[in-house]
């Protein structure tokens, strides 16, 4: 029974209805057990076939590889229209299998069309490559025999010129002879040759100086000096960073970064966007017309964080230079620099009341409350576990959540200014990669590298439910304004929308456009 017929949505019932049973028939098969659980109520298993809750075929078995898995699930997708059109849709996709043809349910990129293909023509392959490697060893020897002609024919040149040289200076010898010695027409002779020689030796020179006289002298370029943390347009002239010390290289700023897009981050009102990159800048643009406002200089290594002050006058940006940056935005200036916490910074958060900011670093014990009124430290808080990844602030600031590399969630009491350790949640199996509480502070969602997202209620540490779907790693989570759904980024180059309370999926956004290699496609920040 497909989820459209366990719902009692019979007018949605189509070829694709079919196509899930087929599907089930095939996971069984391939398996040797039903993909759900038929351990529970009847009002269960609907339940499980209404929300797609299907165990993945190499959870099972191994020996199932993952396109075949690919295929699987596309034929029981919780949607009909994720899933093949027609009986002869899926039938088409197993002969792929079957043939070692590219398959319709695995995205279709460049690479994976090529391995398909290399891996059925391997012989084929094989004798070409065998052919271009002959072809490329005769191509070799051609070089060095020419290589080989051209050295003697090098010393031939140098042999004839030795040749010449001698000639000339057995020549010049002769009419020197011949102007000292007694003949009186031999020695005018031998005068009129060296006039000539001499002339046209001049007419040379005179050639020359006309040539140089056309080459205009260097006109010196105008020096910029530019300090770390002015303000600038548009366009600026920026040191590029991780040069060695005494190295001055300086490159034009112009529209884009010049490295990777680390994070995104929207003003609280919507107007400005920022951006930090690999370059070390912070680059402000305007979100309506998408035009470039300003450039931030300060940091000399990676931008890992940017988190704007809730009223949106002020921003905070970490790097992996060590160091915390406070702008003012309405002139563009540093306002501070913190040079806590002592190592890498990986993550900000501002209280939703602006008196603190705190901050996460790549050392074990450096979560730092920092204050950005007076640039004091208000607190360390100490760790004995795993160092912090990520950081959010409950809505009200009365509680402050953190994710580890253990896996771990912790809770710390924010209310009091104290900020002693609260509750742990052993959230997920592997290192957690972002933290994010719900708008009305009532929940709290957590993502790992196992896959899973989570959500939790913070106040008694209650899992309420876990949602799946991503094949890879989840690195970044974002709510949506009304609290009602929630979107997801992973390694899997797809972004999840997904409702909160049913942990349905309506949309799943994939970027169709890009060819490039699968860590490349990471998707590093989602703002709303």
């Amino acid at each position: 029974m497909a989820p459209e017929q366990a719902a009692g949505h019979h007018n949605q019932t189509d070829t694709r209805t079919d196509v899930f049973s087929l599907g089930v028939i095939l996971y069984e098969l391939l398996t040797g057990q039903l993909p759900f659980d038929l351990s529970g109520s009847m009002f269960e298993l609907l339940h499980q076939i209404m929300e797609g809750r299907i165990q993945r075929p190499r959870e099972i078995t191994k020996t199932i590889d993952f396109e075949l898995e690919a295929l699987l699930l596309k034929a029981l997708a919780l949607k009909p229209d994720d899933r093949y059109a027609s009986a002869g849709a899926l039938l088409k996709d197993i002969n792929n299998y079957l043939d070692g043809e590219p398959l319709d349910a695995q995205v279709p990129t460049i690479l994976y069309f090529l391995r398909k293909k290399a891996r059925k023509y391997r012989l084929q392959i094989s004798i070409a490559a065998a052919v271009l490697a002959g072809l490329i060893f005769a191509y070799t020897k051609a070089i060095e025999h020419r290589t080989e002609l051209k050295a003697a024919e090098k010393e031939l040149q140098i042999q004839a010129k030795k040749a010449e040289m001698a000639g000339e200076k057995a020549k010049w010898a002769e009419l020197e002879l011949k102007v000292l010695g007694k003949n009186e027409e031999e020695a005018r002779a031998a005068l009129r040759v060296l006039r000539d020689e001499y002339l046209a030796a001049q007419q040379n020179v005179s050639g020359l100086q006309q040539k140089l006289g056309q080459i205009r002298t260097p006109v010196p370029t105008k020096r910029i000096n530019l300090k770390r943390g002015e303000s600038s347009g548009s366009t600026a002239l920026v040191r590029q960073p991780f040069l060695p010390a005494g190295i001055q290289s300086w490159t034009l700023e112009t529209l884009g970064h010049r490295g990777s897009i680390n994070k995104v981050a929207y003003s609280p009102n919507g107007l400005w966007l920022a951006s930090g990159s690999h370059d070390g800048t912070i680059r402000l643009w305007d979100s309506d017309s998408g035009q470039l406002i300003r450039i931030l200089i300060g940091h000399t290594g990676i931008v890992n964080s940017i988190a704007w002050s809730p009223g949106g006058s002020r921003l905070a940006t970490g790097g992996a230079d060590g160091t915390v940056i406070l702008w003012d935005l309405a002139t563009g200036q540093v306002l501070r620099t913190f040079n806590e916490p002592p190592d890498e910074v990986l993550s900000l958060a501002w209280s939703p009341k602006s008196t603190a900011l705190a901050a996460v670093s790549n050392h074990q014990k450096a979560l730092v409350i920092l204050d950005p009124q007076s640039g004091i430290v208000l607190n360390t808080l100490q760790e004995s576990h795993q160092p912090a990844t990520s950081i959010t602030w409950s809505p009200d600031s009365s509680l402050l959540a953190t994710g580890h590399l253990d896996g771990t969630v912790q809770l710390w009491n924010a209310k009091s200014g104290s900020y002693e350790a609260l509750q742990r949640l052993d959230a997920h199996t592997s290192p957690v990669n972002a933290v994010v509480w719900s708008p009305d502070g009532n929940d709290l969602l957590s993502a790992g590298d196992d896959t899973t997202i989570k959500l939790w209620q913070p106040k008694t540490g209650e899992h309420i439910r876990s949602y799946e779907g991503h094949r890879d790693a989840v690195t970044c989570l974002a709510w949506s304004p009304d609290g009602k759904t929630f979107a997801s980024g992973s390694h899997d180059q797809t972004i999840r929308l997904c409702n909160v309370q049913w942990g349905s999926v309506p949309h799943i956004l994939r970027d169709q456009s890009s060819n490039s290699k699968v860590d490349s496609n990471t998707f590093t920040a989602i703002t709303w």
